[in-house]
């Protein structure tokens, strides 16, 4: 994984109801942000909750659809029109976050509730499957009977995650036809949106067939594959300037290089922009003496 956090929050929803999201038609991806959790998570020092609660809220600024957990849950503020799907590994996990939920419930009488949607996840992979959560693809498909159905009664959209689908760090390439079947599966269960991801971040518009950064290496940082899809003319409904600064900030406070080229290249541009606003204004105010 490669320096800014947000370089390990990104994940660009391909299948909706068993349809492409993005099409020639349509022109729109939706990027949902898990920095947050996927991003911190691998970091040697922990990370204060004010820390990610103020990452939450920044990045809530820029139109990102935000996943998180269930600990920061009642933490952030809320923003109007942002999603903010919690991801659910197990049954012991939505039963954490149903607790949450109607503890606020009780407490906030009619208000919004906190969140509406979960996210879980399984792998194209047997051997990553294994390696990360020791068990089958089957059984972990087993493992999300209960969840899914447990938090569509409760009123819960679900959202699914497949991850390795171009490569697994065992196995190497991994068959489309694999990456179909444990789709399908999560269809079935199901999920209203299914998220495929590039875990190693080996994709190519050959094996991928969708928008590309290029030069990427690893996991791509946010703000460039928003600068990617935007200049290419595939609307993202999120604000590259803001996104920019919130990646610099979130850098800033994990003692780490700012590594998003269109990231640094705006805010070049806005440095440029605030010293030529300042020569003028000095220049105005010199003129009036």
């Amino acid at each position: 994984m490669l320096a800014s956090p947000l370089r390990r929050g990104l994940r660009t929803t391909l299948l909706r109801s068993n349809r492409a999201l993005s099409t020639p038609a349509t022109r729109q991806v939706k990027i949902v942000e898990v920095g947050p959790r996927d991003g911190l998570q691998n970091e040697k020092t922990v990370i204060p909750i004010e820390t990610k609660v103020e990452l939450i809220d920044r990045l809530g600024e820029t139109g990102l659809k935000m996943a998180g957990t269930a600990e920061v849950l009642q933490r952030f503020l809320h923003k109007p029109g942002i999603g903010y799907p919690v991801l659910v590994p197990n049954t012991k996990g939505l039963d954490t976050l149903i607790e949450l939920l109607e503890r606020h419930a009780s407490e906030h009488g009619n208000s919004k509730p906190l969140t509406d949607e979960i996210a879980v996840f399984i792998a194209a992979s047997e051997s990553f499957s294994k390696a990360n959560i020791n068990c089958s693809i089957a059984e972990s498909i087993d493992r999300l009977v209960p969840v899914v159905r447990l938090a569509k009664f409760k009123g819960l959209r679900v959202r699914g995650y497949v991850s390795t689908v171009i490569t697994c760090p065992y196995e190497g390439s991994i068959a489309p036809e694999r990456v179909r079947d444990v789709a399908k599966a999560l269809d079935q269960l199901g999920c209203y949106e299914i998220s495929l991801g590039d875990t190693v971040g080996t994709g190519t518009p050959v094996t991928v067939e969708r928008p590309y950064s290029p030069g990427a290496t690893g996991n791509v940082a946010t703000e460039d594959i928003v600068h990617a899809l935007q200049g290419v003319g595939y609307t993202t409904g999120v604000d590259l300037g803001k996104l920019s600064a919130v990646g610099e900030w979130i850098s800033t406070q994990l003692n780490r290089p700012n590594s998003s080229r269109a990231g640094q290249a705006w805010l070049a541009k806005k440095r440029r922009e605030e010293e030529a606003a300042l020569k003028v204004a000095e220049k105005a105010a010199r003129a009036k003496l």
